[in-house]
C-alpha cells in the first residue's frame, strides 16, 4: 500500500513538473514571438523612415530637375531669338555693298579688342580686413577707390589670424603696378599707410589688406585720447614676431611661455580679466593665445577703453620682447 502512494506521488511530481515545463516553454516561445513581433515593426517602421527621407530626396532631386528645365528652356528660347535677330542682322549686311560690308565688320571687331583691352586693363579691386568694425571705414575708401575709377568689388572679412605689419596692395600682374600705386595714393590720402607688392600669379586683381592698425583711431565726442600710435605700432610689431616665432620650432616654446605670461598678467587685471573670460582666453592655453589677444584687443578697442587697451598693449610690448633675434 505505502509502494502504491509512494508511486502515485512520484507520478504526480512529474506530472506537475511536466506541466511547469510546458508553461515554460509556451512563455518562452511567446516571449521570442513579441520579441520577434516588436524587431519587425521597428524595423519596418525604420525602413518606412528612410523611404520617406528618399522619397523626399528624389522630390527635391526631381524639383531641382524641373528647375534646371525651365532655365533650359529659357534659355533656348533667348538663343533663338538671338539666333533670329543675327540672321536678320546678317541679310540686312548682305543688301549693303561689299565696301560698306568690309567696313561694319572692321569697326566691329575692332570694338571687340577694344573692349577685351580694356576688361583686362582694369583690374577687379578686394578689400581684406581682419576685425569687421574695421568695416565701416573699409566701405569708405571703397567709394573714395569707385570714385577714381576702379573697379571695387566689395569687403571681405578674413576671420583667420593674419600677421600684417602694415597695410598691403597685392597685385598679381605686373601691367597693374600703376593701379596699385594709384591706390596706394588714395590710401595716404584718407591717413593709411601702404605698401605695394608684386606677387607673380594669374588673377586679373588686386588685393588690399589692412592691417589692424591701418585706419586712423576716431576721436569721437568722449574725453578719452587716442591710442598711443608708437604704442600701437610696437604691439602690431610683438604680435607679428610671435606669428613668425610660433612657426619655428626652435622658438615656439619661448614665444608661447612669453604668451601665457602676458595673459596671466592680464588675469590680474579685473577689467582685463572680464575680456579674457568673454573671450575664452586662459593663461593655461598653448595653441590660441595669440588669436585670442588678437581677438580681446579688437574688442576693447571696439568698446573704446583705451586706457585699457593700452595697459594691455604695455603688457604685451613688456613682456612680448623676445630673447631671440627676430627674423626679418
Amino acid at each position: 500500500m505505502t509502494q502504491e502512494r509512494s508511486l502515485d506521488h512520484f507520478v504526480d511530481r512529474l506530472e506537475k513538473r511536466a506541466r511547469a515545463a510546458r508553461t515554460i516553454s509556451i512563455a518562452i516561445t511567446i516571449g521570442v514571438v513579441v520579441i520577434g513581433v516588436v524587431t519587425v515593426f521597428f524595423t519596418i517602421r525604420q525602413i518606412r523612415k528612410q523611404i520617406n527621407e528618399e522619397k523626399g530626396k528624389l522630390a527635391e532631386v526631381q524639383q531641382q530637375t524641373v528647375e534646371a528645365q525651365t532655365k533650359l528652356e529659357k534659355l533656348k528660347r533667348e538663343y533663338d531669338v538671338v539666333q533670329q535677330q543675327s540672321e536678320v542682322r546678317r541679310n540686312a549686311l548682305s543688301l549693303l555693298p561689299a565696301d560698306t560690308q568690309r567696313d561694319l565688320i572692321n569697326k566691329g571687331e575692332q570694338i571687340t579688342i577694344d573692349q577685351n583691352a580694356s576688361d583686362s586693363a582694369t583690374p577687379n579691386v578686394y578689400l581684406q580686413i581682419l576685425d569687421n568694425n574695421q568695416r565701416g571705414q573699409a566701405n569708405a575708401v571703397a567709394a573714395k577707390l569707385k570714385s577714381n575709377g576702379l573697379k571695387v568689388q566689395g569687403v571681405e572679412w578674413v576671420r583667420i589670424p593674419v600677421a600684417l605689419k602694415q597695410t598691403l596692395v597685392k597685385y598679381f600682374k605686373p601691367e597693374f603696378a600703376d593701379e596699385a600705386q594709384k591706390i596706394v595714393g588714395v590710401l595716404k590720402q584718407s591717413g593709411i599707410q601702404a605698401t605695394a607688392v608684386s606677387l607673380n600669379a594669374s588673377a586679373g586683381q588686386i588685393e588690399i589688406w589692412f592691417s589692424l592698425d591701418a585706419f586712423p583711431a576716431s576721436t569721437g565726442t568722449t574725453s578719452q585720447v587716442s591710442e598711443n600710435p608708437a604704442l600701437a605700432k610696437a604691439v602690431n610689431d610683438v604680435m607679428f614676431e610671435f606669428f613668425e616665432a610660433l612657426q619655428r620650432p626652435e622658438d615656439k616654446n619661448e614665444a608661447t611661455n612669453r604668451l601665457q605670461k602676458i595673459v596671466a598678467r592680464l588675469e590680474t587685471d579685473n577689467e582685463a580679466a572680464g575680456y579674457l573670460k568673454a573671450s575664452g582666453v586662459s593663461s593655461k592655453d598653448t595653441a590660441t593665445l595669440r588669436a585670442g589677444l588678437i581677438k580681446i584687443r579688437s574688442a576693447v578697442t571696439s568698446d573704446k577703453k583705451i586706457s585699457l587697451l593700452e595697459r594691455i598693449d604695455k603688457t604685451i610690448v613688456e613682456i612680448g620682447q623676445p630673447s631671440y633675434k627676430p627674423k626679418s
